[in-house]
């Protein structure tokens, strides 16, 4: 068992590659929730959610800049809105959020155009930030409660490998209680993850698509122990058992079925997934696995590497 007070960044990678499968399933799953969520409550457009996450996290970070000076402030779930509204609004320019979420200048301007006018974000001479109406207050903090117990799960699981003896609410109430802190790293690696795939695909619609497909993927082989070498190095065998249909994609993710027929023909080209013609539903196909740029060893690297450096942070304050 690994003592949790030495951990590292180091440690947790080798536990995420040395218990693969199971490891990426309980990511994926979460992946999934999270960005089905943004989908479904921010107009159907990723790229608008997005947008939103960026000056959201930028509100995190103006919080835990003035808790550097005080040292006492409140930064937790029950005060956010408080502080929320002892903000000091940054002009951000559109040049930036388009830079930093690798999206065009112009698609960035009119997704802002729209946030804006259905007051999501406020506009204050050239200032543009994040100031939802109350309604939208109500509904954020049901969406951030959803979220916290999803990462507390999700940070359970790597906690069992170690020797914290925390529970899922003891995480969960620490997580609320430094609510800013948590969520602004949080936020960080979310954009980052979008981010490296924005500029992969081009389509975010296809990468949740493509996460659902790799979920229905590993579930018949959670009980072996597979590493991420192992995954690379062995042929396992394509299931055609275990299909799934683009109306079972939609439903889970919000997207419109003739939406998930579009990106499924995609991931066959992109080599993710088979079709199995008789039955007209599709399977994961394993015997191009590493080949697809969606879980190539270079790609799959790139995220555990991301999220390794967030856990760090995330389990590292878990233990003060």
């Amino acid at each position: 068992m690994i003592n949790c007070n030495n951990i590292s960044p180091k440690i947790i990678k080798k536990i995420y590659l040395d218990n693969y499968f199971f490891m990426h399933e309980k990511f994926l799953l979460h992946q999934s929730e999270f960005i089905s969520t943004i989908y479904k409550h921010y107009f159907k457009d990723l790229e608008t959610a997005n947008i939103v996450l960026y000056f959201s996290k930028l509100l995190h970070q103006s919080i835990l800049r003035k808790k550097d000076i005080d040292l006492g402030q409140d930064i937790s779930f029950g005060n956010f809105w408080t502080n929320h509204s002892n903000y000091i609004q940054d002009n951000i320019k559109i040049i930036n959020v388009s830079l930093n979420l690798s999206l065009p200048k112009e698609t960035t301007r009119r997704k802002i155009k729209k946030l804006i006018k259905y007051k999501v974000l406020k506009k204050e001479k050239k200032i543009i930030y994040w100031e939802p109406l109350g309604v939208n207050r109500m509904s954020y903090d049901n969406l951030a409660k959803k979220n916290i117990n999803s990462l507390s799960k999700l940070v359970k699981n790597f906690l069992d490998y170690t020797d914290s003896s925390k529970s899922l609410v003891e995480i969960e109430k620490q997580i609320k209680k430094n609510y800013s802190f948590y969520w602004y790293h949080y936020l960080n690696t979310q954009q980052n993850y979008l981010n490296i795939w924005q500029k992969k695909l081009n389509d975010l619609e296809l990468l949740l698509v493509g996460i659902e497909c790799s979920i229905h993927a590993t579930r018949p082989y959670l009980k072996k122990k597979n590493n991420f070498e192992k995954i690379f190095t062995t042929n396992l065998i394509n299931n055609k058992d275990n299909n799934f249909s683009a109306s079972t994609i939609s439903r889970i993710t919000g997207i419109p079925r003739a939406t998930c027929l579009r990106k499924l023909s995609k991931l066959i080209k992109l080599k993710l997934i088979k079709k199995d013609k008789n039955l007209s539903k599709y399977y994961f196909d394993f015997n191009n696995y590493g080949k697809s740029i969606i879980n190539s060893k270079i790609n799959s690297i790139e995220i555990v590497d991301l999220y390794s450096n967030f856990f760090y942070v995330l389990i590292r304050s878990l233990n003060r």
